[in-house]
C-alpha cells in the first residue's frame, strides 16, 4: 500500500530537517521555518517569498528551495498540476550537498589567502590545486542549478555571493511564473498545501534543531 500524501509531507519534511541540522545556518533556518506560517497567513504566499529572496541569505534560500521542491516535485498531487522544474531534480540532498561545497570552497580560499599573505607560496599552490579541483566537480554536477552556468573561476575571482545571487534568480522564476503569478485556484491551493507541509517542518525543527542563542530570520 502506497504512502498518504502526510506520510509523504512527514518524511520529506524530517529529510531536509537531517540534512540541514548540522549545519552553521541551523538555528537560524530553525527560527525562520517557526515564523514562515504565520508570514503566510499575515501577508500572504507572494509576499512571504518575496521576502525570503529580498533577505537572500543562505536560510533563506533554502527554505524558498525546500518549498519548491515540495510542490513541483514531491507532492504528486502539485507537481502534476505545476509540472516539473529541472531545478529541483534529482536526488533530494543535492541542494545541500551543493551548499555545503560552495561553503568548502569559501574555506579553502580564505586558508589560500592567509598562505600567500604568510608569504606560504608552496602551501598555497596546494591549495589552489584542491580550490580548482572541487570546482570542477561541484561546476561538472550542479551546474542544472544555474542556467548561467558554473563558468571556470581562479581561486581569487570566486566569489560565493555571486551564486546564491544566480540561484535565488532560478528560484526565483520558477516560484513566481509558476506559484505567484497564476490563477486564483491555483494560488489559494498554493498556499493550503505550503502551510500543510511548514506544519510538519516546524515539528522537525523543532525535535531536531537545538537552540543555542537567539537568531533572527
Amino acid at each position: 500500500m502506497g504512502k498518504t500524501l502526510e506520510q509523504k509531507r512527514a518524511e520529506y519534511s524530517y529529510e531536509c530537517v537531517n540534512s540541514i541540522k548540522d549545519l552553521e545556518l541551523a538555528e537560524k533556518f530553525k527560527s525562520l521555518v517557526k515564523k514562515a506560517p504565520t508570514l503566510i497567513l499575515t501577508n500572504g504566499f507572494g509576499n512571504t517569498m518575496a521576502f525570503l529572496f529580498s533577505k537572500g541569505n543562505p536560510e533563506h534560500l533554502m527554505l524558498a528551495y525546500i518549498i519548491g521542491r515540495y510542490l513541483f516535485e514531491e507532492n504528486e498531487y502539485t507537481k502534476n498540476i505545476f509540472g516539473e522544474k529541472d531545478i529541483y531534480k534529482g536526488n533530494r540532498n543535492d541542494f545541500f550537498d551543493f551548499y555545503k561545497k560552495l561553503n568548502e570552497l569559501k574555506k579553502i580560499q580564505d586558508e589560500y589567502r592567509n598562505l600567500i599573505k604568510s608569504k606560504k607560496n608552496k602551501e598555497g599552490e596546494n591549495k589552489k590545486n584542491e580550490f580548482n579541483e572541487l570546482f570542477r566537480k561541484l561546476r561538472d554536477n550542479y551546474n542544472r542549478y544555474l542556467n548561467y552556468n558554473l563558468k571556470e573561476k581562479s581561486i581569487d575571482e570566486f566569489n560565493i555571493q555571486a551564486y546564491f545571487q544566480f540561484l535565488s534568480l532560478e528560484l526565483q522564476d520558477s516560484i513566481f511564473r509558476n506559484l505567484v503569478f497564476t490563477e486564483t485556484y491555483k494560488y489559494i491551493l498554493t498556499t493550503e498545501e505550503t502551510l500543510r507541509f511548514l506544519n510538519w517542518l516546524k515539528r522537525f525543527v523543532d525535535a531536531m534543531i537545538e537552540d543555542k542563542k537567539g537568531n533572527e530570520g
